[in-house]
């Protein structure tokens, strides 16, 4: 918001035509000033972002990182849909108690697990 507050330029644009129309030649001088003003804050503001800093191909391969995390996050989303003690894991609404049932379920499955091998 404050940066379209700063580049909001017309209305001073418009201060100024006023005055001329008016032939305020000493209130034109001063809404001028105010304009020159409102540019040099301008032109300091974006001196200042880091972001214009970047060349069109730093951005570019920016982006393309960007892409390729999304790619891999996508990949291992529905990589992880298909692992139903995931999907009960994610549903799970108290975390509080999740690590301890999360233990019970790995001690049953276990203990299953070893009484089927000695069957």
């Amino acid at each position: 918001m404050e940066f379209e507050q700063n580049f909001q330029l017309l209305p001073k644009v418009l201060k100024i035509l006023e005055k001329i129309e008016n032939n305020s030649t000493v209130e034109v001088a001063k809404a001028v000033q105010i304009f020159d003003e409102k540019i040099e804050k301008c032109f300091s503001i974006l001196e200042s972002s880091p972001e214009l800093k970047i060349t069109r191909e730093e951005q570019l391969e920016l982006l393309d990182q960007k892409k390729k995390i999304l790619q891999k996050k996508t990949e291992l989303c529905e990589k992880y849909q298909h692992f139903p003690k995931l999907l009960q894991f994610i549903s799970c609404t108290n975390f509080a108690t999740l690590p301890n049932e999360a233990e019970n379920n790995m001690e049953i499955e276990e203990k299953n697990n070893s009484n089927s091998n000695l069957n």
